[in-house]
């Protein structure tokens, strides 16, 4: 016999049915939320990558096309020579002995793609590496011995203060009087800054990573360390800054007035106790060399 089910039966399917829907709007729900989380429409206020990207523009020049910090620099090739030093701190295969092709580049912290080299106080080192089955290490390094602050909010705080007056074509000395005030961890950065040597070449300068990086060995002990990339040449001071940086036209600008050159690539492990992905401070450490970095061809 068919037809329509009984009342009875047509109650005892309703919070069978009832319950498959609640879980999909839960999940939906949930999707949902989390979506708008992530584009920040919950918690306006948030800092989120575009704000800092934002930030990172308005400090002059016309970056677009370009990258928002660090966008005026040159690239070059090389290689690096692995002493096997770094084979019992990691499995990585760029560590083992041997010879593996590099592509980097050198720039100055600016976001105006035009600006003078010998403008920039912060200069830095990007590193590609790669490894004969295709494996990719990168690190990028700055010149300061210590980052200025120690979190992204103060970063986005210190990009807002460098921010360009339309007015003056300059940043506000205010704003940034104000904002080395509000942090006190930019103390150890302010200090090189004002007493490190201005020197005539990128190559001529040391480069320290801004975060630590994980060493894995053969044992599945982990390691965290920061690279750094130390200079075989003396660190002179150049009186005129107009003169400084100003490469010869065309390619092999990265060869500078030395020809080409070459850096010791080396890790350096925290003293005892010491937070070791904490930005802003100095690591009390030594450092063990692992390898040689052969700059030859600008690009």
């Amino acid at each position: 016999m068919t037809g329509t089910p009984p009342p009875i039966a047509r109650l005892r399917e309703t919070p069978g049915l009832l319950g498959r829907f609640a879980v999909i709007g839960l999940v939906l729900g949930t999707m949902g939320g989390s979506f708008a989380y992530a584009g920040g429409w919950l918690s306006p206020g948030r800092l989120t990558p575009q704000r800092i990207v934002d930030a990172l523009s308005a400090r002059g020049g016309d970056p677009v096309g370009h990258r928002r910090n660090h966008s005026k620099g040159i690239c070059f090739t090389g290689t690096f020579e692995a002493n096997g030093a770094g084979a019992r701190l990691s499995t990585a295969p760029v560590l083992a002995a041997g010879h593996y092709p590099v592509v980097g580049r050198f720039a100055i912290a600016t976001g105006d793609p035009q600006a003078p080299e010998a403008t920039g106080r912060v200069r830095s080192m990007a590193i590609r590496v790669t490894a004969p089955d295709g494996q990719e290490w990168r690190s990028g390094m700055n010149n300061p011995p210590v980052f200025a602050v120690s979190t992204p909010q103060a970063f986005y705080e210190q990009a807002v203060a460098a921010r360009v007056d339309p007015g003056t074509g300059k940043p506000d000395p205010q704003a940034l009087q104000r904002f080395v005030a509000a942090h006190l961890e930019t103390a150890a950065y302010n200090q090189w800054a004002r007493t490190a040597p201005w020197t005539a070449s990128y190559a001529e300068e040391s480069y320290n990573s801004l975060n630590a990086f994980r060493f894995v060995d053969a044992a599945g002990v982990h390691r965290a360390v920061r690279w750094s990339m130390r200079t075989t040449l003396p660190q002179a001071a150049f009186p005129d800054l107009r003169r400084i940086l100003q490469p010869p036209r065309g390619r092999g600008r990265a060869r500078g007035r030395h020809g080409a050159c070459r850096g010791r690539c080396a890790v350096s492990a925290p003293a005892e106790g010491f937070a070791p992905l904490q930005r802003g401070l100095h690591w009390l450490m030594a450092a063990l060399i692992l390898a040689m970095l052969f700059i030859g061809v600008g690009m």
